[in-house]
């Protein structure tokens, strides 16, 4: 085995007849001891890939592979091609970009790296869609493990831990680095996760596309819109308009369904000392004019710049600086309206886009570890 992988590629002299084109062999993973050769052909046939490798260090990691090579051993050594003298095995389906991405991780501990997205910053998840596909596929199930974990790290179902991913992100392209580098592509992830049973994170990687979606400036060039399904482009348009539809209705009425708060001030018409004391007749809550005046100038000036990101924009609603004619309790009572907002949009995020499959829980508990 070479001690660090390479990209360039040898032709094979020997044996060229077992293919149409001429076939090359992978420097970094034709190795003398190996027992098994891998075949990987080019989707149009136009290039063919060998690797010789152990079917020892397959079957370590892939259930696929110990009962392939175990349980029918016989049979694949007796029906398989040979190249020097080694049997065989297509990988049927797998393209060569996803088979040499998937072996290399296998055995070299670099290739790993781009997994982390805490070590290394990468065009997520294009550099682990190949090791995702194949090891779900055979079943690798500790590689796919690793690969679904940070996915659930980039596509958080808990409001809390999605705004600080958000903040990191934006201190991340404020250091310098690209956004290709620091957002992942919604639209591979969507198409990732609903090829291979992700769907808990479905429902915050419609939400980021609609963020392009409502602003293309945010990430433009970072992925192809043109790779999405119809069904998929139908979630995108029909959830982000029931969103914004739901985000605009309570903006219009933010304070039905909730209970006065103990305003500091007297009420308007002098008739008791407190606003709580008007419950039953909110109208002369001395406070309510001045709030609602207060949310929906704050609304009309901030909401258009931000509106495709209702989380981000309402996030920054809750923090924003109340008049001084709003007394403390009811400036405190208009935060706590804001986030009770944020968080039932938040739960709702499966049933805009029509994901409410099995996801019951979305939102109120963490993703579990990967089995």
């Amino acid at each position: 085995m070479s001690s660090s992988p390479t990209s360039q590629k040898s032709s094979l002299d020997d044996d060229s007849e077992i293919h149409e084109n001429t076939p090359l062999k992978c420097p970094d993973l034709w190795l003398n001891d190996g027992n098994i050769v891998i075949r990987a052909t080019h989707i149009d046939n136009s290039s063919v890939v060998l690797y010789r490798i152990h079917k020892s260090v397959l079957a370590m990691h892939s259930y696929f592979f110990r009962e392939t090579f175990y349980d029918h051993a016989s049979v694949l050594d007796n029906s398989s091609e040979r190249v020097e003298g080694t049997p065989v095995l297509d990988m049927v389906g797998d393209s060569m970009e996803d088979v040499d991405a998937f072996l290399k991780t296998l055995y070299y501990p670099e290739f790993t790296a781009p997994l982390d997205r805490s070590a290394s910053k990468s065009n997520f998840p294009a550099t682990c869609a190949g090791q995702l596909r194949l090891s779900t596929k055979y079943i690798v199930t500790k590689l796919r493990n690793l690969i679904v974990s940070q996915f659930h790290d980039e596509y958080p179902c808990i409001l809390d831990a999605w705004c600080q991913k958000e903040n990191e992100r934006k201190a991340a392209c404020d250091s310098g680095l690209t956004m290709a580098s620091v957002y992942p592509d919604p639209v591979l992830t969507i198409s990732l996760a609903m090829n291979h049973e992700m769907h808990e994170i479905l429902p915050i990687a419609f939400y980021d596309l609609t963020r392009t979606y409502n602003s293309p400036s945010i990430t433009q060039g970072l992925h192809d819109d043109t790779a999405l399904t119809m069904a998929d482009t139908r979630r995108v348009v029909r959830g982000n308009a029931a969103l914004t539809n739901a985000l605009l209705s309570a903006v219009r009425a933010p304070f039905r369904y909730q209970t006065v708060p103990a305003c500091a001030l007297l009420r308007e018409d002098g008739w008791g000392d407190r606003c709580s004391d008007a419950v039953d007749d909110p109208w002369t809550w001395a406070c309510k004019s001045r709030l609602e005046e207060w949310w929906m100038h704050h609304f009309a000036q901030t909401y258009p710049e931000q509106s495709s990101d209702p989380f981000g924009w309402l996030a920054g609603a809750a923090e924003a600086a109340m008049p001084e004619d709003i007394c403390a309790p009811c400036g405190s009572f208009m935060r706590s309206v804001i986030e009770s907002l944020r968080e039932s949009l938040w739960f709702k995020l499966p049933e805009f886009f029509d994901l409410t499959d099995d996801l019951h829980r979305w939102g109120f508990d963490p993703y579990p570890e990967p089995a």
